[in-house]
């Protein structure tokens, strides 16, 4: 459909195909292209339009009551004077697709200067939401060390929850991006006066490229198609995106996945772009993070080499052998270390991937 020929993409789709769109998060905006461009006709399973028509539907009322929660959220951001940048999906349902039904999100994403962390975390416990249990301090400081952001609850009476970022990290925290070099370059976002921004197109490629990179070897659709959108739909300087690259520390994943567009819409990258990231030359501790299970064996050393110090890498890994005691009584209203080690092994030995995100 991307390559320009929707009839040979939908003539062999049939009811078979339904679950795989879903776990990919494609029916939505599968079924509003079909109806704006009238492809029916492509499909011969009659059956399965009403099945896509009805995921839609159920999209649509979704997205409407996150636009709600979102514009609140920002509201109250924007009156305790903290700007918020919007990622992911609250940013990109608005720039990149032409219903925000097409693209679904399960959470909504803002990312915020750290040095207004605290006062942000204030706000939010005082509107009602609910640090998720998983990114309590297992000692003070440790998710700012660890982390990008940390995840809340929605409040009583709403049902969508909140990632506040102060970075934007991938693969193991090896790849980040500081909230600083992202807040220079973001663009306004006129909305009733709030102070709300968004990524310029840049940046947002980059960070697209990232996204997908991060669930490679179990994609998920969407996060491709997110990027395919961005580089055929936004005004950008591809100059700009290599230089963001650098600077970002992230040429590797960039070129990997701007490659892997080109295979199938090679008019979506320039080949001398690809040129100029294939100079890149990763080093061992990168290649450690981006290939295979060294990511997960190399105990997040990499990532603390490049951005942090021994010291903090030795209070990380303290407190995630030993937690404090308020972090257990937080989480299991008890001292009990069996339950937070029994925890902690399925959360290394995940006995199936994560589902999508954002």
């Amino acid at each position: 459909m991307i390559s320009g020929q929707p009839e040979e993409a939908l003539f062999g789709v049939d009811a078979s195909a339904l679950q795989p769109l879903r776990h990919h998060r494609l029916t939505p905006w599968l079924y509003w292209e079909i109806a704006r461009n009238s492809w029916e006709k492509y499909i011969p399973y009659s059956a399965l339009i009403q099945e896509l028509r009805r995921d839609y539907i159920f999209s649509l009322k979704t997205a409407t009551r996150q636009q709600e929660m979102t514009l609140w959220s920002i509201r109250e951001f924007s009156r305790r004077g903290i700007e918020v940048i919007l990622l992911k999906g609250a940013d990109l349902r608005l720039r990149l697709y032409d219903d925000p039904a097409t693209r679904p999100m399960d959470d909504f994403d803002l990312l915020i200067d750290p040095k207004v962390l605290p006062r942000a975390r204030s706000m939010l416990a005082q509107l009602g939401f609910r640090l998720s249990p998983e990114y309590v301090d297992l000692t003070p400081g440790y998710w700012e060390l660890l982390g990008e952001a940390v995840h809340y609850l929605p409040p009583p009476g709403k049902e969508f929850s909140l990632d506040l970022h102060w970075e934007i990290g991938a693969l193991g925290y090896f790849y980040r991006i500081p909230f600083v070099h992202l807040r220079k370059d973001a663009l306004p976002f006129f909305k009733d006066d709030l102070s709300v921004y968004v990524l310029s197109p840049e940046n947002l490629i980059v960070l697209l490229c990232l996204n997908a990179f991060k669930e490679r070897n179990n994609p998920i659709l969407c996060k491709v198609l997110d990027l395919v959108l961005a580089l055929s739909s936004l005004t950008f300087n591809w100059r700009t995106v290599t230089d963001r690259a650098g600077s970002f520390k992230c040429q590797r994943p960039v070129y990997v996945m701007l490659g892997e567009i080109a295979r199938f819409a090679p008019q979506l990258v320039p080949q001398e772009v690809l040129d100029e990231l294939a100079k890149y030359q990763p080093s061992l501790a990168e290649l450690m993070v981006l290939h295979g299970p060294w990511r997960y064996l190399n105990l997040g050393i990499p990532s603390f080499y490049r951005h942090r110090s021994l010291r903090d890498w030795l209070k990380v890994v303290k407190a995630t052998l030993w937690p404090d005691a308020d972090y257990l009584m937080a989480v299991y209203q008890r001292a009990d270390r069996v339950a937070y080690f029994k925890d902690l092994w399925r959360k290394l030995f995940p006995q199936e991937e994560p589902g999508p995100s954002g």
